[in-house]
């Protein structure tokens, strides 16, 4: 009686190991549905005018994978938004999920939105905003949502949520995520003034420059 059962097992392995090839994403997968997070979403920089971000995707990457990372607008901009001429770049490492801390800085006070995204077609979503999407569930965060906040889960903050949703043109989650820094000190401030002919600041000219001259600033 024992000869005839031996079949039955051999069956029921192969299914399951069919079920678990079925269950199981491949690589291919998750480079196909690939998302990403930035962190902190919301952070004010410190004394020196120095934070850092730290973008993370949905899953570990089959190889080095950069990620493309742009200062939208504020003090820490350096320059136009062209998507295919990002301000800095970081690399999520092979079987990793995120890339080592990056620095912005600014020599100026305000607030700057950084936009960081996956290359590939359909990114940057440039019509998304910091506050993507607001947060279904007020107790849990889920990967649908722009703010990584709740009260049992989400290391983002509570004023995360502020403010009105601006979504993009892809729904959340997707490949690109935006965040904000807000930059508090002068590192490096200059007056930016018009002498009394109205032209910029360069230098007084003693010999025909009046001595008594007024700067607008």
């Amino acid at each position: 009686m024992a000869a005839p059962r031996a079949p039955r097992r051999i069956a029921l392995v192969a299914a399951a190991t069919v079920l678990g090839a079925l269950l199981v994403p491949t690589g291919v997968a998750h480079a196909a549905t690939l998302t990403l997070q930035v962190s902190p979403e919301i952070q004010t920089a410190d004394a020196n005018n120095s934070a850092t971000i730290t973008p993370t995707v949905s899953a570990p990457v089959s190889s080095n994978t950069v990620i493309d990372i742009e200062i939208v607008d504020g003090p820490a901009r350096k320059a136009g938004h062209v998507p295919g001429t990002p301000d800095t770049t970081c690399t999520v490492p092979q079987n990793g999920t995120a890339c080592p801390a990056v620095t912005i800085t600014s020599t100026e006070a305000g607030t700057s939105l950084v936009r960081a995204w996956i290359p590939g077609p359909g990114s940057p979503d440039m019509a998304e905003g910091r506050l993507a999407s607001k947060r279904a569930n007020p107790l849990l965060s889920s990967p649908a949502d722009d703010c990584q906040s709740g009260l049992l889960s989400g290391g983002d903050g509570a004023n995360c949520e502020n403010g009105t949703a601006v979504p993009g043109d892809q729904a959340e989650p997707d490949a690109t995520d935006v965040v904000q820094i807000t930059f508090l000190n002068f590192t490096d401030g200059r007056l930016d003034c018009t002498d009394h002919r109205g032209g910029d600041v360069l230098y007084k000219n003693a010999t025909t420059d009046p001595q008594a001259e007024t700067y607008t600033c």
